[in-house]
């Protein structure tokens, strides 16, 4: 009889402590909303790919019932694939491929999604790294643009071969000379005859800097690039173009020098969200800026 007495003492003690600990501990927190003005449930189901009946449903929320600022709701847990990133593989590649979003605004929203599901405050990602996909069913190969793999797939053969080219060594000149005008993600190649330049997806209001020593050729607005600014690098006999810029740091005539502020990111003209058009172009005719830019 006190045997029994103490066993049932012992399982009240792992039923009441021990176990309601370890399970705490193995099922995972629930995930909360904090509403803000101007939060509706259909955005908020967007944001975290869930439908609006769960988030009703989980909540006790009935079709008439309104949310307010304030409110927090529970978001119910969606499953999904864990993706380890690889070389060259960006948030913005992963996102479009897993969530196949067409414009940069849904992509920047697929992004997001990932970089909460995973607690990330920045869209920086490192190879190796383990990425939490929400909704996914399957893992996918994210496809990487060829120009990035060009110069690590190239033999020495090849290398010694371009270097001996004369329009190859004043290539690798002009590549010391240049430095990136802004730091960002790639959001749109160069496609000869196609698209002249590259789009660089950056935070509003992010400077752009002079990539070398140069002249303000123009400023002005065009009506699918919004405001514009072009410099002339007479050493290098090049021009650089900028577009969908908000505010302009120098104006025509100006002499700038590498790294120099010249503007800052924004989104005029026909664009969804912020970003800088690139262009590098010799006389009028236009280069793959990767070409360039070391």
């Amino acid at each position: 009889m006190k045997r029994k007495i103490c066993l049932l003492f012992v399982l009240f003690i792992l039923n009441a402590f021990i176990f309601p600990g370890y399970l705490a501990g193995c099922i995972a927190s629930p995930k909360y909303h904090i509403v803000r003005r101007g939060d509706t449930l259909y955005r908020i189901s967007k944001l975290y790919g869930v439908s609006v009946e769960e988030i009703r449903k989980r909540n006790h929320l009935s079709p008439d019932d309104k949310i307010y600022p304030g409110q927090r709701l529970i978001i119910p847990q969606v499953g999904g694939v864990y993706h380890q990133v690889k070389e060259h593989q960006t948030l913005w590649r992963i996102a479009k491929t897993y969530y196949g979003g067409v414009t940069a605004e849904e992509i920047k929203r697929d992004v997001e999604k990932i970089m909460r599901a995973n607690g990330l405050s920045s869209p920086e990602i490192k190879v190796g790294q383990k990425l939490f996909i929400p909704g996914a069913t399957k893992v996918m190969e994210v496809e990487v643009p060829s120009e990035l793999w060009s110069k690590e797939e190239a033999g020495p053969d090849e290398v010694e071969s371009s270097q001996e080219r004369p329009e190859e060594k004043e290539l690798a000149e002009i590549k010391s000379d240049l430095c990136w005008p802004v730091k960002g993600e790639i959001i749109r190649y160069f496609e000869k005859g196609k698209f002249n330049g590259i789009d660089i997806a950056a935070p509003e209001g992010a400077t752009i800097v002079a990539p070398a020593d140069g002249e303000v050729y123009w400023e002005g607005l065009l009506s699918t690039y919004g405001r514009t600014l072009i410099l002339y690098h007479k050493k290098e006999d090049l021009y650089t173009c900028y577009m969908h810029i908000s505010v302009y740091l120098v104006r025509k005539g100006d002499q700038v020098k590498k790294g120099q502020p010249i503007a800052r990111v924004g989104a005029t003209g026909n664009v969804d969200l912020p970003c800088l058009h690139f262009e590098i172009r010799k006389g009028i005719d236009p280069v793959n800026p990767l070409d360039y830019l070391p």
